[in-house]
């Protein structure tokens, strides 16, 4: 019986023929992976990968690593998140972020170029910004804003030894505090400030710690203790005695002239006297033609001004009110006097 006959092949041949196929689906291997090297995922790894120190990379031009959770039974957490470096989209940041994909949002995010310690998280749980030894829980270096409030605490469940302030000594303190005006070094628009040095406010009032550091409730206390202090002055002081009167003012101009009261009546004719002598009855009769001459010229004053249409004012007024009073009042006296004049004549004819 005849052997078949062997083809004669290259040894490349052969190892090329006992690869396996390449498969063309994913491949699902359901039992562990043990890597003993490092591992490229992405479509720019290449063969001969120079890792560095790299046990796990990420390669190609948008990585980004998923975390997505299929829980389904009530109760159970089921957030989905991606941790991604890089925006996506053209004119994107260079930015490393975490996202809640189920929320659609970034609570965290380091841009590019952030600088040394810009957040710092140290082993006992505080946080510096801009530091890595904070010394408190919050330790910001370096100008920090809040666009709403500020809080400090001052809950008396939450401290002890609490002692009464000593307005006087705080307002003796405060008297001689040095205050001035300065920039801080690491300002960027140079601003001025006004304060006092950490180390002059604790020596002054044994308040916070000297460590270059003044506790805004420190500085709002000592304000408020010395108000009250002054207050407290202010109102014991004794009532002063009135000061001396004052320089007498200038007069002021003189007002507008009232208006003309009305007219009095006429008063009663006054009794007839005794009959004189006739030495009398002659001095008599001679005032009795000066009083005739007078109301003439009284009489002629009157009508002159009663002609005029010049003077209209409320004073001429009065005066032609004045003198009518006066023209009637020495009328009748006069008419009086001779009715008495007549009688003694007519007594002496008898």
């Amino acid at each position: 019986m005849r052997r078949p006959r062997l083809l004669a092949l290259p040894v490349t041949t052969l190892a090329l023929l006992a690869l396996p196929a390449v498969a063309a689906a994913d491949a699902v291997v359901p039992d562990d992976q043990i890597v003993q090297g490092s591992a490229c995922v992405g479509l720019d790894c290449v063969d001969n990968e120079s890792f560095g120190f790299d046990t796990l990379r990420l390669k190609e031009n948008n990585t980004q690593i998923g975390f997505d959770d299929t829980s389904s039974t009530p109760g159970f957490p089921a957030n989905d998140w991606h941790l991604i470096a890089n925006d996506s989209s053209s004119g994107g940041r260079n930015v490393f972020k975490l996202e809640d994909t189920t929320a659609g949002q970034v609570p965290f995010a380091v841009m590019a170029g952030a600088g040394t310690n810009a957040l710092f998280v140290g082993a006992t749980g505080n946080t510096g910004l801009g530091t890595d030894s904070p010394a408190s829980k919050l330790d910001v270096r370096g100008t920090a804003r809040a666009s709403e409030s500020l809080l400090q605490g001052a809950d008396p469940a939450k401290a002890t030894g609490a002692t009464a302030a000593d307005g006087q000594a705080l307002l003796a303190g405060l008297r001689t505090l040095p205050l001035t005006t300065q920039r801080y070094t690491s300002d960027a628009g140079n601003l001025l400030h006004l304060w006092p040095t950490a180390h002059d406010f604790t020596a002054a009032f044994g308040l916070g710690a000297d460590d270059g550091t003044i506790a805004p409730g420190d500085m709002a206390g000592v304000a408020l203790a010395a108000v009250q202090e002054l207050d407290a002055r202010v109102s014991a002081l004794p009532g002063g005695t009135p000061g001396a009167a004052g320089a007498k003012g200038d007069t002021g101009a003189k007002g507008d002239a009232g208006a003309t009261g009305a007219q009095g009546e006429v008063g009663a004719a006054g009794a007839a006297g005794a009959a004189g002598t006739t030495a009398s009855t002659a001095v008599l009769l001679k005032r009795v033609k000066a009083l005739e001459h007078a109301n003439e010229r009284l009489t002629t004053r009157l009508t002159v001004l009663r002609r005029s249409g010049k003077r209209t004012t409320a004073r001429a007024s009065a005066r032609v009110k004045v003198v009518e009073r006066r023209s009637s009042a020495r009328y009748r006296k006069l008419a009086s006097r001779v009715a008495a004049l007549e009688r003694l004549a007519e007594d002496a004819a008898k």
